[in-house]
């Protein structure tokens, strides 16, 4: 929240195949008063970025692990880019040995 107000226009996606992250990551950011949708792998994910495109309404930020099914997070991060210009992207992993 910005001033005790929710930030309802930004609207951020967050794709992890790891269902605990996924929600982690999800609640803090709707704590804090962000709009937040999800995908569990990259394709599902690249879609929902197109169509919020084509809804006229991108979205502000993608959050993305590396590792994803179907479309990794890098190559995800190039095609959302082209996508959709104006929505930045965060690419996270987390390494467990």
């Amino acid at each position: 929240m910005l001033n005790g107000e929710p930030m309802v226009d930004i609207r951020v996606l967050v794709i992890d195949d790891n269902a605990e992250s996924l929600q982690i990551i999800r609640d803090t950011l709707e704590a804090n008063g962000y709009g937040v949708e999800t995908a569990t792998d990259g394709e599902i994910g690249l879609n929902k970025v197109r169509f919020a495109v084509k809804q006229g309404k991108p979205y502000t930020l993608c959050v993305t692990d590396v590792m994803l099914p179907k479309i990794s997070g890098i190559d995800l991060l190039k095609r959302a880019r082209e996508a959709s210009p104006t929505t930045g992207v965060l690419v996270i992993t987390a390494f467990d040995e």
